[in-house]
């Protein structure tokens, strides 16, 4: 299995985080400028079997995808499936300045032998989607960073 992970730091609570991903329809698109739009197809936000519907472009492509949460712990972490062989999820970790937000994309399967022969040949045939996908990752840490600071200074006037 392939596994993707970005980390950033916040300075912002673990509650604040988290409800910044609760309003995440109406955040989506300021979160990073590839983000097109969001909504919640079936269920409400941050409920376990809600789906997410979001367009954005990666790699220079438009993508539609659905996200359908299926673990969630409250100012803890959520994670989500795409589709099969395709999960992620974020972690939200208490620190001394904020929060840490650990965010997972998961490509493959744990077969024995199976799952490595289709890591490799994802690798070899997706090298520029996986790296292009990583940056993506980055970017939105850096902007979540970057809009939550934003938050603070606002939140102080």
């Amino acid at each position: 299995m392939l596994i993707l992970e970005d980390i950033a730091e916040l300075r912002a609570q673990p509650c604040e985080v988290y409800d910044w991903f609760r309003n995440l329809v109406d955040n989506y698109k300021e979160w990073h400028p590839d983000h097109v739009s969001c909504r919640y197809v079936r269920g409400k936000p941050m409920q376990v079997g809600s789906v997410l519907y979001a367009e954005e472009y990666l790699h220079g492509r438009l993508h539609k995808l659905r996200f359908k949460l299926t673990s969630i712990e409250p100012d803890r972490l959520f994670r989500y499936r795409i589709a099969p062989g395709l999960s992620g999820g974020f972690r939200i970790t208490p620190t001394k300045s904020g929060a840490r937000l650990e965010a997972k994309v998961c490509v493959g399967w744990k077969l024995p032998i199976i799952g490595p022969i289709v890591d490799f040949v994802v690798t070899k045939l997706f090298e520029a989607e996986l790296s292009d996908l990583r940056a993506h990752m980055r970017e939105e840490g850096r902007n979540l960073s970057t809009l939550l600071s934003a938050g603070e200074k606002n939140s102080v006037r």
